[in-house]
């Protein structure tokens, strides 16, 4: 390596001296060539990861989709007041929540929130179709306050939940 002292020779003598010495250290020619080979090395170690380490993924991904709806329905129940988060879910599969939510990404391309979301918005869709139960109701049953529950309804059904529970309503035809 060269050595370089301050305060003697130009910026551009320096940074030449430092980028031939770095690419003296690398096996690349450039960045692209590095990329191409580090691609190849993860697919070649992907086929290397023993099976076991795929499965324990979908165990944990199938075990997280059992404690989501096991918590839900003890909310829905009274034996749980709080709503669980993504470490409380973690604790009980006894893993660190970044690797909860990692493998849940890895395996299925979604975020573990998503998941949860989704499943308790099936809850509602069936109470607001199937009771006449006020909404205000089924939002503190699940834990949310009202008007925080409209909004997040809203977001992802695009309608608010009593227009919801209007839509589909079912309608009887009187014969006379």
């Amino acid at each position: 390596m060269q050595r370089m002292e301050l305060g003697r020779g130009s910026e551009v003598e320096k940074r030449t001296s430092i980028e031939s010495q770095s690419q003296k250290d690398l096996p690349f020619a450039n960045i692209n060539q590095a990329t191409s080979c580090l691609t190849l090395n993860m697919e070649t170690l992907a086929a290397k990861i023993p099976k076991k380490i795929f499965a324990r993924q979908h165990e944990i991904t199938a075990d997280y989709l059992k404690a989501i709806d096991k918590h839900l329905d003890d909310i829905l129940s009274g034996a749980a007041v709080d709503m669980y988060e993504i470490r409380n879910f973690a604790e009980l599969l006894h893993i660190h929540p970044t690797h909860l939510s990692n493998t849940i990404k890895l395996t299925t391309g979604k975020a573990p929130c998503y998941f949860i979301e989704h499943r308790i918005l099936d809850i509602v869709r069936d109470q607001l179709v199937n009771t006449n139960m006020p909404i205000a109701e089924i939002a503190r049953n699940l834990t949310y306050d009202p008007s925080n529950f409209t909004k997040f309804f809203k977001h992802f059904e695009g309608m608010t939940p009593n227009k919801y529970r209007q839509s589909h309503q079912k309608t009887e035809t009187v014969t006379i």
